[in-house]
């Protein structure tokens, strides 16, 4: 059975920080129906490819600018670069972070391998769940991270142990935390004691339910389950703008999201 979402916002201000050599630049922290980043200008959207990697996509009629297989998942952009999340082949608790030249999607540098603990899967998979999210702080990148594992199908857990107390279920956990990346260098750190609020991650409220108005645009993504229907597949998803007034439209395919339907 096919259905569809339609994906929710949070359009925050910009301000300014200092990247590279000290250069001044705006960051983005505009989130587009969770998947996408608008850049400073509010001219160019940053999108994760349904060909794979991160498009660049004009606002003004979907056309893409630039592609780039560099990274996976767009965090966040400032007026000359675009800083992303990359998997690592093979490796599912690890990523790195890789920044784009913003106007031609050009590699410039990316960090060392990030590591989270053995049971995290960066990747969506049955009873795991990862949401990251990033800022700048002066010549520094902030990376904050949280995971999840938790009873997904299967058997119901009982509501009571052997003990008459209530169930505790012993796979369920739950880290995060957060990594402070040297843009210099690449070099990630931990961040000692932290601990992730919500607001580090944007794109996940307040739900994935809704519309994003911004520029003068709205935007949704419609997002079907595969047919036959069958897990680890990926959905379809189709991100829609179209102009308040109505009298301009695109569409565009994007990456869609690893299909994992309710099991019984």
């Amino acid at each position: 059975m096919r259905g569809i979402i339609l994906c929710g916002l949070l359009i925050s201000s910009w301000f300014s920080s200092g990247i590279g050599s000290g250069e001044a630049a705006q960051r983005a922290v505009a989130s587009v129906c969770g998947v996408g980043i608008l850049s400073p200008s509010g001219k160019v959207l940053f999108l994760p490819s349904s060909a794979g990697g991160i498009e660049a996509v004009a606002i003004l009629n979907g056309k893409t600018l630039w592609h780039s297989k560099g990274a996976s998942r767009p965090l966040l952009a400032t007026n000359t670069s675009v800083f992303a999340q990359a998997q690592i082949k093979g490796k599912r608790n690890q990523v790195k972070i890789v920044v784009l030249d913003a106007a031609t999607g050009e590699r410039l540098r990316e960090s060392q391998m990030i590591s989270f603990p053995d049971w995290v899967s960066v990747r969506p998979d049955f009873g795991l769940s990862f949401r990251s999210g990033a800022r700048l702080e002066n010549k520094d990148l902030v990376f904050a991270w949280q995971a999840r594992a938790f009873h997904d199908g299967g058997e119901p857990l009982p509501q009571f142990g052997p003990d008459g107390k209530p169930y505790v279920d012993p796979n369920a956990r739950k880290a995060g935390g957060a990594f402070r990346v040297n843009l210099a260098t690449g070099k990630p750190a931990v961040v000692k004691g932290y601990q992730p609020k919500e607001a580090d991650f944007p794109e996940h409220r307040p739900s994935w339910v809704g519309t994003t108005r911004t520029q003068g645009w709205k935007f949704r993504v419609e997002e079907s389950g595969p047919d036959p229907g069958y897990p680890y597949q990926l959905t379809t998803r189709i991100l829609r703008a179209e102009r308040a007034d109505g009298k301009r439209s695109w569409e565009l395919r994007i990456a869609g999201e690893v299909y994992l339907p309710p099991r019984p």
